[in-house]
């Protein structure tokens, strides 16, 4: 029994999170995985959906709005850090100022390094979180696959 413990209080935590929406029409099927903050006053949730068969990546905070960038409403300062590679881009920001869209050049890095096992940091302007690679693998591939689709569930009624 001790052995148990020992085992399960030593395995790596995976803090990620995978759902599916099942619409009833394969086109307007979605997926997502989430990597929640532990910090709801100054952390980043960092969110990738899938539809359509492209991935969205975005970032959200709990508190007030994040900082536009030099007085563009629409665009807020990103800096990525993967092993000591300090990345920066401008991404979209959201009416209410709390969730950003990553553009592609911010979000192909951050992928890569999460694929490569790597630990990534996100910045913003009164935020920071570091995204753990744990379980990201598994995650990811869930994010990528089609789950099982019951043929006898009635579509959802509008």
């Amino acid at each position: 029994m001790i052995l148990l413990l020992l085992l399960c209080s030593c395995a790596a935590q995976n803090n990620w999170q995978v759902s599916h929406l099942q619409t009833g029409s394969s086109k307007f099927d979605s997926s997502r995985i989430v990597f929640p903050t532990r910090d709801l006053v100054s952390g980043i949730d960092l969110e990738l959906t899938r539809s359509s068969d492209q991935i969205f990546a975005h970032l959200q905070v709990h508190t007030d709005a994040i900082t536009p960038y030099q007085e563009h409403p629409r665009e807020a300062l990103v800096r990525l850090t993967v092993q000591n590679q300090i990345i920066e881009g401008i991404a979209h920001r959201h009416e209410g100022g709390q969730r950003l869209l990553l553009t592609e050049t911010l979000q192909e890095p951050l992928l890569a390094a999460l694929q490569k096992g790597e630990d990534v940091k996100i910045e913003l302007m009164g935020y920071r979180t570091i995204i753990s690679h744990a379980g990201f693998a598994t995650s990811y591939a869930a994010l990528q696959q089609t789950p099982f689709r019951n043929p006898l569930q009635p579509p959802v009624p509008l």
